[in-house]
């Protein structure tokens, strides 16, 4: 479940980023920047905002877990396991891998969609 709600949010922040963004891109390009340097720039971007909620988000659990919902249910079966943290940090960062992709690759062609309208 954990792992959905990463997605989504992932999924919802790479679309905001690129609309937000995709000035700087451009800027970016006209600059010289090469399309795997862009990438390689929106890719740290991404992992240090994903790795950064990923840490944020366990400490956050850990603490409720440990201090106002230890009686609930949801956190109460929350355990600092190595090897899930290790997936589930993988997880993420393929995720971060795509979604750079995916907003490098609408930044270069959300120009050229609208070339025949008219």
């Amino acid at each position: 479940m954990l792992l959905i709600i990463i997605i989504i949010n992932a999924v919802v922040f790479c679309f905001y980023y690129v609309s937000k963004q995709g000035h700087i891109h451009a800027v970016k390009k006209i600059v010289g920047y090469s399309k795997l340097m862009i990438l390689a720039d929106t890719f740290t971007d991404f992992l240090l905002l994903t790795v950064g909620a990923f840490v944020t988000g366990n400490a956050i659990v850990i603490l409720l877990k440990e201090t106002i919902f230890k009686n609930v249910q949801l956190f109460s079966i929350y355990m600092l396991d190595p090897v899930v943290i290790l997936v589930s940090l993988a997880a993420v960062i393929l995720l971060t891998v795509f979604l750079s992709i995916v907003a490098v690759t609408k930044t270069f062609t959300a120009g050229n969609t609208n070339q025949y309208r008219s």
